[in-house]
């Protein structure tokens, strides 16, 4: 009775994460969700962030890092619910598809100094999961898109995850890439500009 239970559980779950792509998908086609920029803390953006999923990353004995050493100024004018959607969205794929005991990285780091009150952050997710094929890459952020490999087979989802995230991305004036490995892993790159509300006397960064 208890297996029987816990199915149910992880069935309801998986409908309920579908419904909500289907939903998200749908008021983005429509021009119903809009950009809502306030005041926001990366740094502790990115903790909160590290927090929620630890327990999922635990749960496969998943080393789950986070580097904040970066982030010089972490005070701007964001979207902190569509920023957070967008790691989450990547993070929690790149713990999906990464093998018990793996690594999966989450790096945020601020590249340059402000210019004319804005700088560009960098949002850096790798692990070294499963993979993906340069033909399915080509068509990673498409609809209803699923490689039909069979390590991929055994995580099925709605298709519509990194559609979505690539949208949330764009929507704030931004860009997502991904690089990948088939069995060595895969790495997200989301770059997006943000306006800083408080520029620090010294900020020595980028490459």
């Amino acid at each position: 009775t208890k297996r029987y239970l816990e199915k149910i559980i992880l069935s309801g779950k998986n409908l309920l994460s579908l419904i909500n792509d289907v939903l998200d998908m749908s008021s983005i086609e429509n021009g119903k969700l809009a950009v809502h920029e306030s005041p926001c803390d990366l740094v502790e953006l990115l903790k909160s962030i590290h927090e929620m999923l630890l327990p999922a990353a635990k749960q496969k004995e998943i080393q789950l890092l986070l580097d904040i050493s970066r982030v010089a100024h972490s005070r701007v004018l964001s979207d902190p619910i569509l920023l957070q959607r967008v790691l989450l969205n990547s993070l929690s794929n790149s713990i999906k598809y990464t093998n018990n005991g793996g690594i999966v990285h989450l790096r945020g780091e601020q590249k340059g100094v402000a210019v004319d009150g804005q700088a560009l952050y960098r949002f850096q997710i790798a692990d070294n999961g499963i993979g993906m094929s340069k033909e399915f890459m080509e068509h990673l952020f498409d609809e209803f898109t699923q490689e039909s490999s069979d390590a991929r087979t055994l995580y099925r989802g709605s298709g519509l995850g990194m559609a979505i995230t690539k949208r949330y991305v764009e929507m704030m004036g931004g860009s997502i890439l991904v690089k990948s490995t088939k069995d060595k892993g895969t790495t997200f790159v989301v770059g997006i500009p943000m306006k800083v509300t408080k520029v620090p006397k010294q900020a020595i960064l980028g490459e």
